[in-house]
């Protein structure tokens, strides 16, 4: 479990493809501090296990899953990764609940400024979209962010200064595709009112329809 708020914007090192999947090493320093083998870690918001450390790198393993539903399987040596250590009882909770499994990618569109904000633009196919509502949670290759708008076929957030100095969103390009997770409290209410036995209810499907639940 992961909060959504990047401790350390690291690097690829090195990509090894092989026919289980692809191991990857990452530059790394704050995320270092108590780690051992063994140990979960957000890269990009996907929840890896590390295998192996150096007083500079961590190295991690990928499944072909993960390569298929994430953005991970496009990182070239000196690709800017997002690194979040695995939440621990003490911990701070400044974003939301992040599992680190990446329900799919969009696509950045476009950017707009507005005052001393970056509006971003994601394109999103509706299987993702209609869990997506405004002013709620999103992870955007493991930063938690707040919705502002939903449309169609893309949906928008708000990158605040810190936030650009902090991650490397505002960096990503057009066409790039960002690895996103969606609330998981929208999942559950979804699936509970669709096998719920009021499911046939005017009022629950009024609520169905209204926040693009199909």
């Amino acid at each position: 479990m992961f909060t959504g708020i990047v401790e350390e914007k690291g690097s690829v090192i090195s990509v090894w493809n092989n026919p289980s999947g692809a191991r990857l090493t990452l530059s790394a320093k704050k995320v270092l501090k108590g780690v051992t083998p063994g140990d979960s870690i957000a890269v990009n918001g996907v929840c890896l296990t590390i295998i192996r450390y150096s007083q500079k790198s961590i190295t991690v393993e990928l499944s072909p899953e993960t390569l298929k539903r994430s953005n991970l399987g496009n990182l070239q040596t000196g690709s800017g990764v997002h690194l979040e250590r695995a939440l621990q009882l003490s911990s701070p909770i400044g974003g939301h609940f992040v599992q680190g499994h990446v329900d799919g990618t969009g696509t950045v569109q476009k950017f707009k400024k507005e005052g001393n904000t970056l509006v971003m633009f994601i394109g999103a196919g509706a299987d993702l979209l209609h869990y997506l509502v405004p002013k709620g949670f999103v992870a955007l290759d493991g930063v938690s962010l707040t919705v502002i708008e939903v449309k169609k076929s893309h949906f928008s957030v708000t990158l605040v200064p810190f936030t650009r100095e902090q991650t490397y969103l505002a960096d990503r390009p057009v066409g790039y595709r960002v690895n996103m997770e969606v609330d998981i409290l929208g999942k559950y209410v979804k699936k509970f009112l669709t096998n719920s036995n009021v499911a046939g209810d005017r009022i629950t499907m009024d609520f169905l329809a209204k926040n693009g639940f199909k």
